[in-house]
């Protein structure tokens, strides 16, 4: 038997949430163009973790072997996390890589999980922007770069505090989406006619100082994309 989309009753909560991968999976609506519950939001994209990959591969050609940090805890069973992971794997399997999803479930596996990779001869990892690997990106990067392993993230943030690059959605216009989510709300619009909508702009960060550190050379194709150019 097929349970409920979850409903919020709470008079005071909010009726927009933030980028989520699977809203309808994760049944807080039942589905994208018709939520039919008291929810609407913004939902991030299933193809950002293969751009990841192959962005990896523009920058760093000699890579063989990519490593990708995330928490089970954050993602779970949801089916859109699952068809994401089967994505990234059939990019890197296209581009000649070897990919493995390494778990990290607290903080003190980052150590070992990132040793683990190294020796197993991953020498660039891509890193989720959620949960405890969001805000242990500062350790992250740091470790990263202690073991000579490239580190790429899914938020700006990432590359400005040292990543080699990130590209992900860009936070601002989710936000301004959720706002406008939340006006057309408070105007008298039905919540549950409000479509999901899809993340839609993008942000390339690319760190010049970090890429020179392992001796790469940014391709001008790339820099040519890049969003932002962090010196």
């Amino acid at each position: 038997m097929r349970q409920p989309a979850l409903q919020r009753t709470t008079p005071h909560a909010c009726p927009s949430f933030g980028a989520v991968l699977d809203a309808a999976g994760n049944r807080i609506v039942e589905n994208l163009n018709r939520p039919e519950a008291n929810l609407t939001g913004i939902v991030y994209l299933e193809e950002t973790i293969p751009k990841l990959i192959e962005i990896a591969k523009e920058l760093s050609p000699q890579t063989k072997a990519i490593a990708h940090l995330f928490e089970p805890a954050a993602r779970g069973t949801r089916r859109g996390a699952g068809r994401e992971l089967a994505y990234a794997s059939d990019t890197a399997q296209h581009l000649g890589l070897t990919y493995r999803d390494f778990p990290v479930n607290t903080s003190d596996d980052l150590r070992r999980v990132l040793d683990l990779a190294v020796a197993d001869g991953f020498d660039c990892c891509i890193v989720d922007n959620v949960g405890l690997l969001q805000f242990n990106r500062y350790s992250i990067i740091r470790l990263a770069l202690d073991r000579r392993m490239k580190a790429i993230g899914r938020e700006r943030e990432f590359a400005v505090i040292g990543g080699l690059a990130s590209f992900g959605e860009e936070q601002l216009d989710l936000y301004l989406r959720m706002a406008a989510h939340v006006d057309k709300i408070l105007k008298g619009a039905p919540v549950a006619e409000i479509p999901v909508e899809r993340a839609a702009k993008f942000e390339l960060v690319l760190n010049r100082q970090t890429a020179k550190a392992f001796g790469l050379m940014i391709p001008p194709t790339l820099l040519a994309r890049a969003d932002e150019v962090i010196e």
